[in-house]
This record gives structure tokens, sequence and C-alpha cells, in this order.
């Protein structure tokens, strides 16, 4: 069943003019007869420029450069079939036949003899999209490098300490043992010191192994998080 629309031709006319997506009229022979200054912003055409193109100008290709319109301009087809195409990821080329990212809905239009003459296409511009994917694969960038550094960090924690550790505490323990009544009662007190300092070491490295290990693992990460709550409950 048709919808007749109630609103007045001027309230058309001013959505066609201030709506933030660039609508392009495309008629049966694929000329270009209306564009809003959406459109004009994104594409680089004028409403004055119209009278000599066609919509192949837009040279409309998908994001591997397959031309889409090869077969059957999208627009004709939305014409003589009098289906929408649907919103799709394309690229067109502009004025300066620069490539500019777009989603594109091609909607036919029924002229008052209830004929389908004329197709909308509806252009938003996908460079604020592009702009913030760019900015969320940096992001990704960056944590992957201070994943890596953390793996790192893990695989040194978990060997590289040992030896020196093991060799103050054995160090230590040979001069308790053998030389205490050389090094009296102060020197034994500076050697349990450092045994206690070399025991302090050796929990401060488990845990920051323990750390990195669980930095570097989002999965064990997010196993650890409801134990964390319920120890801080």
């Amino acid at each position: 069943m048709r919808r007749e629309l109630r609103a007045a031709p001027e309230a058309l006319f001013a959505l066609f003019l201030h709506m933030t997506d660039g609508v392009v009229l495309i008629d049966r022979r694929r000329h270009l007869s209306d564009i809003n200054p959406a459109a004009e912003a994104l594409t680089g055409w004028r409403q004055r420029d119209l009278d000599l193109l066609t919509c192949s100008v837009f040279g409309c290709r998908d994001e591997h450069g397959r031309p889409l319109c090869a077969e059957q301009c999208m627009a004709l087809r939305a014409i003589e079939s009098g289906d929408v195409m649907p919103m799709r990821a394309m690229v067109i080329n502009n004025a300066e036949t620069q490539p500019v990212g777009v989603e594109a809905t091609i909607i036919p239009v029924r002229a008052p003899d209830g004929r389908y003459s004329s197709a909308a296409m509806v252009l938003r511009d996908l460079a604020p999209v592009t702009g913030y994917l760019d900015a969320l694969r940096l992001v990704n960038e960056d944590l992957a490098d201070r994943n890596v550094a953390l793996r790192s960090l893990q695989a040194g924690l978990s060997s590289a300490w040992k030896l020196p550790l093991v060799t103050v505490q054995s160090a230590t323990l040979t001069l308790q043992g053998h030389y205490a009544a050389n090094l009296g009662a102060t020197g034994m007190r500076h050697v349990k010191r450092i045994l206690e300092a070399a025991h302090e070491l050796e929990g401060l490295f488990a845990r920051l192994q323990a750390q990195a290990r669980t930095s570097a693992n989002p999965q064990r990460r997010r196993k650890a998080e409801p134990e964390d709550e319920k120890t801080g409950e």
C-alpha cells in the first residue's frame, strides 16, 4: 500500500537542502538532475554542473575497486524494479577524480503518474568513521607493542633474576655458617638483614611475574577480575 506524505513541498525542499547526508537525483537516462549542498560538499560537483553529467562520473566501485555498475547502473536498477538498493559501502570519484569513501542507499522515486522516473542516491561520508578506525588501529598497534614488552618482561622475570638472587642467598648462608665467629654479633645482624632482603626480593619478583603474565594474557585478566571483586567485598 502506497503511503501518501502529508508534508508540504516546501518542507521536503527544506529537508533536501539542509539534511547532513548528500542526495543526488538521477533520472532514467542516468543524468544528474539535482544535488543538495551536502552532496556538493562531498563530491565537489555543483548544481550548475549537472546539465553535462551522468552518474558515470562517480565510477561507483566496492572497497576492493571492483565496478558496481558493470552489468547495470544501480540507480537504473532501482528505477526499473521499484526496489530500494540497500545501504552499502562504496568508493566514488569526486570532481577532482579523487576517491571518496561513502555509504550509499539508492531509493526509487515515483512520479505523479505512478511510474518510477528517477532515483535518489543518498550518500553518507565515511571519512569520520575511517578516521575513527585509523585511530583505533593505532591504539591496537600500541597495545600489541605493549603486550610484546610485557611478554619480554615476563620472560625476563621468569629466569633472569634467579641466578643473582640465588648467588646472594648462597653467599650469605656461607658467611652465616662458616664465618659467624669472625663476623660477630653486628656482622651477623647484617647477614640476617641481607637474607631477609633477598627473601623479600624473591617475593617481589614472583608478584611482578604474576602481574606481567596476567597483563599479557587478556583471558586470564578477565577471569581474575571477578575474584578480585569478591576479595574487595
